[in-house]
């Protein structure tokens, strides 16, 4: 899509409330700033930022489920975050402008400090938890909560490995949730589909991914044998 100056957008989207069709919208920009926008180009601009004209101008493009998941989740991610939530949760095709908009207008974000232990959920539906204020930099000051939690039992994730959820679900970070798996067996895990709900059977899942790669390593081991035995004859 051609791009706008913020100043054509901003000045149809306060038009757009006063007319009564697109056609009369095309007539006031083209006048206000010299242009030849076509009927087609002005229903594109409107489609892509949510803008409506007349009535219907006055009227949200959101329903009051969408408006109120929005405001319990609007605080905590960013713009493109919470499309993604909104269209995988009500399996709609908004924008990111279009979002923008509606957050701008239904939401009020909160002006205080997040508190220590704060959670919220990323945009890749992780909690996140607020675990301290030392930093400067926002975002340092945040952990995601299955971490936190392993860490202050386990100690630091080792290099080379990641937490999984035994039951799949990203916000159960309680410690009996969640297993540490290298980044070999993450793969064979996601490969073979060996992760399931059931708890149970992702354990399971995971000691057929440790074998698999026992016995790799062996036959891997055996070759190298093999061939250092022939090269010596």
């Amino acid at each position: 899509m051609r791009i706008y100056s913020l100043a054509l957008i901003a000045f149809i989207k306060k038009k757009a409330l006063t007319v009564s069709s697109t056609k009369e919208l095309v007539v006031l920009v083209n006048k206000r700033f010299g242009i030849e926008l076509s009927y087609n180009q002005m229903r594109g601009i409107k489609r892509y930022y949510g803008i409506f004209s007349g009535k219907a101008g006055r009227q949200t493009i959101f329903s009051p489920q969408i408006i109120d998941f929005m405001k319990e989740r609007a605080p905590y991610v960013t713009y493109k975050g919470l499309k993604n939530m909104v269209n995988s949760r009500f399996k709609t095709r908004y924008t990111t402008e279009q979002i923008r908009n509606g957050r701008k207008n239904h939401v009020k974000l909160p002006k205080k400090r997040f508190p220590l232990l704060t959670e919220i959920i990323d945009n890749q539906g992780y909690l996140n938890i607020k675990v301290s204020t030392d930093s400067l930099i926002p975002k340092e000051n945040w952990k995601r909560k299955h971490i936190w939690i392993w860490e202050k039992v386990n100690g630091p994730v080792p290099n080379g490995h990641v937490l999984i959820f035994l039951d799949g679900c990203k916000t159960n970070c309680v410690i009996e949730n969640l297993a540490l798996v290298s980044k070999g067996e993450h793969a064979l895990l996601n490969q073979f589909e060996l992760r399931f709900k059931d708890p149970e059977m992702t354990k399971k899942g995971i000691k057929i991914a440790r074998h698999r790669l026992a016995v790799c390593k062996q036959i891997k081991e055996r070759r190298n044998n093999n061939e250092r035995i022939c090269c010596k004859h």
